[in-house]
């Protein structure tokens, strides 16, 4: 879905941090500006910017391949820091509401 691909970008860019993102869109824009592309383009333009110190496009495979995406809750008191990681599971109101839910 959308919102999973968007939270996987926002995911990769808080990794690589926000120059090296930056840059690599850069790149990317800059090779495919007169033509069509695919998401391994983008992932090969990340690449040429973190110059072969990470794979991003088996990264990200590792992230995309999978159903549904994770949700991480991370809650401070004080100095003590607790995360929690669980399914993400999307509700789906119908007529009749119900409680099922289906993974993205």
């Amino acid at each position: 879905s959308s919102l999973k691909g968007a939270s996987l970008l926002l995911m990769l860019r808080h990794y690589l941090t926000k120059d090296v993102f930056q840059a690599g869109i850069e790149v990317y824009l800059h090779n495919h500006k007169y033509g069509s592309a695919q998401s391994d383009d983008l992932w090969d333009s990340m690449n040429e910017i973190t110059n072969g110190t990470l794979d991003v496009k088996k990264l990200m495979k590792t992230w995309i391949l999978q159903k549904g995406f994770p949700l991480v809750t991370v809650v401070r008191k004080g100095k003590i820091i607790s995360v929690q990681q669980e399914k993400f599971l999307y509700h789906v109101e119908t007529e009749n509401w119900t409680s099922d839910a289906r993974l993205l």
